[in-house]
């Protein structure tokens, strides 16, 4: 559906002379990634919502745009599945935050956090052949996304010692981030080059 809708913006724009023939597979993903990322960001919003965790999915996508946009990690061959493995990762950490806030926030945000942002330091960025990584940037996104890592370890940090149970979420968000890396390391390892990458 999204690729559909793609091509016929860019053919919108293609018929209305805005744009080249040439341009339109470009244009085409340009538009499919726009789209995907609306969609993402509004269907975490609605879950949201929906679960009475509107700053949750404010915090959740915060952490999941800019980490993982430079970690890396594993990726679905499809939008579709990529949507709905984002959206199953939001569910299940408000899930796990709502139902065990108590005991995880006392004992677990901290170790949580802090596991999290080592996975993340010491094997950011993980390449995906759906999303490849130039060998010139690589150096470059490890640092940015260890900081972005670290930055959001004492946010939650501080906020811990505030008592402010945000300060959970921030942490599950985090290992959420370092499992789809470590998913996607071990699918290298077993030699799983399948198209889902």
């Amino acid at each position: 559906m999204i690729h559909y809708l793609s091509k016929n913006m860019a053919d919108f724009f293609c018929k209305n002379k805005i744009i080249r023939r040439e341009e339109m597979e470009v244009f085409i993903y340009g538009f499919e990634l726009m789209i995907s990322t609306v969609f993402s960001i509004a269907g975490v919003f609605l879950i949201g919502a929906f679960m009475g965790a509107i700053p949750e999915s404010i915090v959740f996508l915060t952490i999941m745009i800019m980490v993982r946009l430079y970690s890396g990690g594993y990726h679905a061959n499809t939008y579709l599945k990529c949507n709905l493995i984002f959206f199953a990762a939001f569910f299940s950490i408000t899930i796990i935050y709502m139902q065990f806030i108590t005991v995880l926030f006392l004992y677990f945000t901290l170790p949580l956090g802090l596991l999290s942002v080592f996975i993340i330091m010491l094997f950011s960025p993980i390449e995906n052949k759906n999303k490849p990584i130039k060998e010139a940037n690589k150096r470059k996104y490890k640092i940015i996304s260890s900081l972005f890592a670290a930055v959001f370890f004492l946010i939650s940090f501080f906020l811990w010692i505030f008592q402010n149970k945000l300060s959970l979420f921030i942490a599950l968000t985090l290992v959420a981030v370092a499992i789809l890396m470590v998913v996607e390391i071990i699918k290298k390892k077993r030699g799983v080059y399948t198209n889902e990458g």
